[in-house]
């Protein structure tokens, strides 16, 4: 099975290679408007003609914490052509994927948990399949695509911002794959960047866009 993913796209459109399974892992709507009425008609008029372009037998997405529509206003979400997962999972060929929009709390967006509420973390991640294969949330568990630039400090400054908890409900499921996004990092596509754990987890940070929110990336190719 091929898998083509990508991340937090915020409004661009890449060209993306025909697969089997194609993956968008959230912040799928533009950042210059967060209004839901806005949200509603640019996945009507610019997502939902792309996305029926993309040759591939399933897509999946997630939202992410820009994609208000999802989070407060789903009766205004279009029809679109895809498996839309929030906390639930779609099997395919054998496969099971499960998905889920949360991310620790950072400026009230959307899907975030409450500040400092290790219990609501725990609690959700709790819901993903032991037997899950590919699992794909939108932020990134700690320790793995989640260097994030610290502005108030030197330029080379670096901090780890991924969810503990998620980390710790991971190495409970062992999936194959995890898919994520997030962090626009300037390693899109990596595998991982800390040392490889007693597992069997493949880590894929997908944003294709930079700090700037400049598409710098492309779809990661994945093979399961």
């Amino acid at each position: 099975m091929k898998i083509a993913a990508i991340s937090d796209t915020h409004g661009k459109l890449p060209d993306i290679p025909p697969c089997d399974v194609f993956i968008h892992g959230g912040d799928i709507c533009p950042a210059t408007n967060h209004t839901r009425g806005f949200q509603s008609n640019w996945l009507k008029e610019k997502f939902s003609p792309w996305l029926d372009n993309i040759q591939a037998q399933h897509k999946i997405i997630i939202a992410g914490n820009h994609d208000w529509i999802w989070y407060d206003a789903k009766n205004m979400v279009p029809d679109l052509n895809c498996h839309y997962l929030e906390d639930s999972e779609a099997v395919i060929g054998g496969v099971k994927f499960y998905g889920s929009p949360w991310s620790p709390h950072f400026c009230d967006w959307a899907f975030n948990f409450r500040p400092n509420d290790w219990k609501e973390a725990r609690l959700k991640w709790s819901k993903i399949p032991l037997d899950t294969d590919v699992l794909i949330t939108h932020g990134p568990p700690r320790g793995h695509g989640d260097l994030v630039k610290e502005p108030c400090y030197e330029k080379h400054t670096y901090k780890r911002l991924g969810c503990v908890q998620l980390m710790e409900r991971v190495l409970e499921v062992d999936p194959k794959i995890h898919i994520f996004g997030h962090f626009h990092m300037n390693g899109v596509g990596m595998k991982s960047d800390m040392p490889e754990l007693p597992q069997q987890t493949e880590f894929y940070n997908v944003s294709v866009l930079d700090e700037q929110y400049r598409l710098k990336g492309e779809a990661t190719i994945i093979e399961i």
